[in-house]
């Protein structure tokens, strides 16, 4: 049993790794547990069914980026951002998810992007 299940968090957990073969092993032992896989560039193709999502870094990732996350199913999550320029382009990009240190500046960006939608 791992921690996520111990905790109770595996609805609310996603474990991310950069080797897909990796997540295969996560997916072995829990078949629940949503997984993303860091991608840095090159195909998509080789990364559907080893994960739910993918993590790739806020400064690398452009609109057709994340359209292309989206169009192989895929849920897109990104990070590290914490300047409200990049910030905003997350959020009107629709990502899934942000890291960022500065968690206050995300949730206002987005909390004025739904207000104008």
């Amino acid at each position: 049993m791992s921690t996520i299940e111990i905790y109770d968090a595996v609805e609310i957990c996603q474990v991310q790794a950069a080797k897909p073969e990796a997540l295969e092993r996560v997916r072995a032992l829990n078949p629940g547990i949503r997984l993303a896989v860091t991608w840095r560039c090159g195909a998509l193709t080789p990364l559907l069914g080893a994960a739910d999502s993918v993590y790739v870094d806020a400064r690398a990732v452009g609109g057709a980026e994340v359209e292309a996350i989206r169009s192989a199913g895929l849920g897109c999550y990104v990070g590290k951002a914490d300047e409200p320029a990049l910030v905003d382009r997350l959020v009107g990009w629709r990502v899934d998810g942000i890291v960022t240190g500065r968690p206050g500046l995300v949730r206002a960006r987005i909390d004025r992007s739904e207000r104008f939608a």
